[in-house]
């Protein structure tokens, strides 16, 4: 990929990213849903009874969040929204409880490392405690997930070479906190959600039978905003139609990036296309991503083809939880 079309990809993702911050209050809805929601359902009316039952008002304890095995720390920032930031009366049944980060996001860590400490009312420690695990465990799995489908991809070039961008897609668990644990990881987020970017799919074609043109009329003269606009194709044939009318666009003095969605198609054929399209002078009219069927294994021959983006729904739907535990102890 030349410096300047890996430029206009890398701030295109890039802004995207720097909006997954607890400051962002469409992310920090996020965050509130998958912290202060989940822990009033899993308080329910009662609260924890067996930790009231056995605990005063006043016991207080200490704590500690170690990982059983080795990954890629996510979700700092989101524990200490939950527990140190947030405004207080988001959480009425839980009081105070002091953080101390040993790791950062994006972290490396091992077997035994300890995250971070806290310390507060054993009630409160308790009753959050599968709160507090499952975030940062779910966040730490996609992240090291993301991890290592980046250094895969990134083995296969030279150092001299720039690297395709890895992203998500909407096929996640837990929304944006995915999108931002897959950008911990060393990757990034795409569409943040359906109003971020134009993207057609084969359902938005169908329902126009098919017509490129028409379709390519109507979103080069949609004047609300977006990144980017991306058109999914499903062909060689296909792909070359649609860059040869993004050509007749930009002619008529459009200047918005547009990418065709390469969907389900093999590296063969991935690299038939852009032979093709340079051959007919309609590369550099385009950008290329590869998207469906892309795992761990296969991802190294797709980043070879000259896309200048892959996603992949395995980041988010095959990431596995980091193994962690909540080791509490009593208070010196």
């Amino acid at each position: 990929m030349d410096s300047a079309r890996s430029l206009l990809v890398h701030s295109l993702h890039d802004f995207a990213k720097s909006r997954l911050i607890i400051s962002d209050s469409v992310y920090k809805q996020w965050v509130f849903r998958y912290t202060f929601l989940e822990l009033e359902k899993d308080l329910g009316e009662r609260g924890d009874i067996t930790t009231e039952a056995l605990f005063s008002e006043n016991d207080e304890c200490r704590a500690r969040l170690v990982t059983r095995e080795s990954g890629v720390v996510a979700g700092m920032q989101e524990v200490l929204y939950f527990l140190r930031d947030a405004d207080s009366r988001f959480r009425p049944r839980v009081r105070h409880i002091d953080v101390i980060l040993l790791k950062n996001d994006g972290d490396v860590v091992a077997a035994g490392d300890v995250l971070l400490e806290l310390r507060g009312r054993t009630r409160d420690m308790l009753a959050m405690e599968r709160v507090l695990v499952n975030l940062v465990a779910r966040m730490s799995g996609v992240a090291t997930m993301t991890r290592a489908f980046v250094e895969r991809m990134s083995s296969t070039f030279s150092q001299n070479e720039s690297p395709v961008f890895l992203t998500a897609t909407r096929k996640t668990l837990w929304g944006l906190l995915d999108k931002r644990a897959v950008c911990v990881g060393g990757g990034f987020p795409h569409r943040l959600n359906l109003e971020d970017a134009i993207l057609v799919k084969d359902n938005h074609l169908a329902l126009f039978q098919g017509e490129i043109s028409a379709v390519l009329e109507k979103i080069a003269s949609f004047d609300g905003e977006q990144r980017f606009l991306e058109i999914e194709v499903e062909s060689v044939a296909q792909a070359l139609s649609v860059a040869s009318s993004v050509q007749r666009i930009h002619a008529h003095g459009s200047t918005k990036p547009i990418f065709l969605l390469l969907d389900n198609m093999s590296p063969m054929q991935i690299c038939e296309t852009v032979e093709l399209l340079k051959k007919g002078k309609l590369y550099d009219e385009v950008f290329l991503e590869a998207s469906g069927g892309i795992t761990l294994e296969n991802i190294s021959e797709f980043a070879k083809t000259g896309v200048d983006v892959i996603s992949s729904g395995s980041l988010t739907t095959n990431a596995r939880n980091l193994d962690l535990s909540l080791e509490v102890s009593v208070s010196d």
